[in-house]
């Protein structure tokens, strides 16, 4: 399992916790909750959405719901895809990732052991270790994608800069206030939800396309995001 998908439940199980609730509350009307992820391909009629994204590489006949209830969306790409099927979508925007640090408190903190990590997604983890990408460079530190989230998290954060082609490895640096860069080393993923990420938290994706030109390169511009509006847009009503 990638890190970000484990991430997405919990997210919700912490913010559910602010009020006193838990997943496994009874609920007047069973609903599904969408949360993190380019997952929109999977929801019914009825579903709230809290913060998913659009795949690009899903064709449109499979969305197949009508009335959905959107709360928030990952970016500004996301909401023109809904509102072109006649979905009503508020201009809320943001990765629920981004309330990780928020949510945690003091739990995660910086050490700074290496100067540079890696955060992979799956399909470039196996990429990087068949070809051994990485032995040139002896100073970078590989996050595995597919360990636990709080793992990933605590790995990012002995990093002084990130380099990632995981999208949630992006968005936890930016939380975290850590430099970071999309790299793309292969082209198995769309750029839409990394357009969409970053147009949602408004800048514009810029990537580099080796581990080399990510290290010579500027990183991203830093966040500067308010999560309000994302934490305001929550669905406690479905709980109430």
């Amino acid at each position: 399992m990638n890190f970000g998908d484990e991430l997405g439940r919990t997210i919700v199980e912490l913010m559910l916790g602010r009020r006193g609730h838990t997943v496994f509350d009874s609920v007047h009307t069973p609903r599904g909750i969408l949360s993190i992820g380019s997952i929109l391909h999977f929801a019914n009629d009825g579903d709230v959405i809290w913060g998913s994204g659009v795949n690009g590489s899903v064709p449109v006949n499979d969305h197949k719901y009508r009335n959905i209830d959107v709360r928030a969306v990952r970016g500004p790409l996301t909401r023109q895809f809904l509102k072109a099927r006649g979905i009503t979508v508020p201009e809320v925007y943001g990765d629920p990732a981004l309330l990780t640090k928020r949510l945690t408190g003091s739990r995660f903190e910086p050490t700074e052991k290496h100067a540079v990590g890696i955060v992979p997604n799956m399909f470039d983890m196996a990429l990087i270790k068949k070809n051994n990408l990485l032995a040139p460079f002896k100073n970078i530190h590989l996050v595995d994608p597919t360990g636990s989230w709080n793992s990933v998290v605590e790995k990012i954060l002995e990093c002084k800069y990130i380099i990632s082609s995981s999208l949630h490895g992006l968005v936890l640096a930016d939380t975290y206030g850590i430099p970071s860069k999309y790299v793309r080393l292969t082209d198995h993923e769309g750029l839409l939800k990394y357009e969409d990420y970053y147009e949602g938290t408004g800048r514009r994706l810029i990537f580099s396309r080796t581990i080399k030109e990510a290290l010579d390169q500027e990183p991203t511009p830093p966040l500067t995001y308010d999560t309000g509006p994302l934490e305001s847009a929550f669905p406690y009503d479905v709980w109430s």
